[in-house]
C-alpha cells in the first residue's frame, strides 16, 4: 500500500536533456536504485533508507520524499518548479547546440 502512495511530483534530470517525474514511493526507490550504479553518496544512502523504511510502513512516505528532495538538491539533479515546462529540442542538424 505505501509503495503506491502518490504525492506532489518531484522532477529530476536523469540524463542529459532527460527529465523524470517522481510521483510515488515506487518511483523514488526505482530512481535511487538506478542512481546507485553511477555512484552513491551519504544523502543517497539516507534517502534510500528512508524510502525502504516508508515502504515497510516504519516511516511516513512524505518524510521519505523530503529525504529524496535533499538528495536531489545536493546531487544537483532537482529541476526547479519554475522551469518544469521548459523543454529542450535539438536544433537543425549541422548547426549543433540546442534550441528552446
Amino acid at each position: 500500500m505505501h509503495n503506491l502512495l502518490a504525492f506532489t511530483p518531484v522532477t529530476v534530470t536523469a540524463e542529459v536533456g532527460d527529465k523524470r517525474e517522481i510521483s510515488s514511493l515506487c518511483d523514488m526507490i526505482e530512481f535511487l536504485t538506478e542512481w546507485a550504479k553511477t555512484g552513491e553518496s551519504k544523502t543517497w544512502e539516507i534517502a534510500m533508507k528512508a524510502c525502504n523504511a516508508a515502504q515497510a510502513g516504519e516511516l511516513d512516505p512524505q518524510t521519505a520524499r523530503e529525504a529524496f528532495l535533499v538528495f536531489a538538491r545536493r546531487s544537483k539533479i532537482l529541476v526547479p518548479e519554475d522551469t518544469k515546462n521548459i523543454t529542450v529540442k535539438p536544433s537543425v542538424a549541422g548547426f549543433g547546440g540546442f534550441a528552446l
